[in-house]
């Protein structure tokens, strides 16, 4: 069953849609020129909305062309396109701004910081990066929590939370500012089955109907449980359609 979005006066971003992705030649090293080569050239073109599942081995630089793509990191060689932003020629401030009105990114550790409460760990990035008002904020985060079934411990502070509460959480924070682009890197790795497949829905429901762009790494699911348009394996530093 599709998911509903929070009512349009609470987000100023509903409704908007996903963007497409140019990926040309795009390489990464790390050292000297001659060694450190994580990414070799990776290609790829992917439409406004599509949903792209990536697979290969551990080190092989999924997290890696993640980082680039969300802006974390700069690629080496290659150009990449998210939309119309070049967003490899950024300069950092600019890339820091755009990733916030852009992406929700997903880790596979949670990263949610101590000292705050489940509810304001959601509501405060709206309010920093949208401007959204506190008020708005604190019912789209309700309206989140509640939907990865962590309602109930919204006033908990996250240290208090479970790993795979605090993953929850992260997913919430992510999907809230109802991004363009959602980049998730093996998101349900710390979760039990049952909830792994809560939010393997949530993310691929939400994509669904917000037309989101998505680019999903994980081994535990098959490309239809996350409503993959295509799956790709990245190995040798080069993607491979299948």
């Amino acid at each position: 069953m599709p998911i509903n979005h929070p009512p349009a006066a609470l987000s100023t971003m509903t409704g908007r849609q996903g963007v497409s992705l140019s990926i040309k030649s795009l390489g990464r090293r790390f050292g000297r020129a001659s060694q450190g080569a994580v990414l070799e050239s990776v290609s790829l073109e992917v439409a406004e909305g599509e949903v792209i599942l990536l697979t290969g081995p551990s080190g092989c630089g999924k997290t890696t062309l993640l980082n680039l793509l969300a802006g974390l990191d700069r690629p080496t060689s290659g150009r990449l396109l998210v939309g119309r932003d070049d967003v490899g020629r950024m300069r950092e401030g600019d890339r820091a701004v755009w990733r916030a009105e852009t992406v929700g990114m997903v880790f596979q550790h949670h990263l949610i910081p101590p000292g705050q409460t489940a509810l304001d760990s959601v509501a405060l990035p709206l309010v920093w990066n949208q401007g959204t008002s506190i008020p708005g904020a604190r019912r789209i985060a309700m309206w989140w929590l509640d939907r990865v079934g962590l309602g109930d411990v919204a006033d908990e502070r996250v240290e208090r939370l479970s790993g795979g509460q605090r993953q929850r959480v992260a997913i919430a924070r992510a999907l809230a500012p109802d991004p363009l682009l959602i980049l998730a890197d093996e998101p349900t790795a710390h979760l039990d089955m049952e909830t792994g497949y809560q939010i393997t829905g949530i993310l691929r429901e939400h994509a669904q109907d917000s037309g989101a762009t998505m680019i999903v790494v994980s081994h535990e699911h098959a490309p239809e449980d996350w409503g993959a348009h295509r799956a790709f394996t990245l190995s040798a530093g080069r993607l491979v359609e299948g």
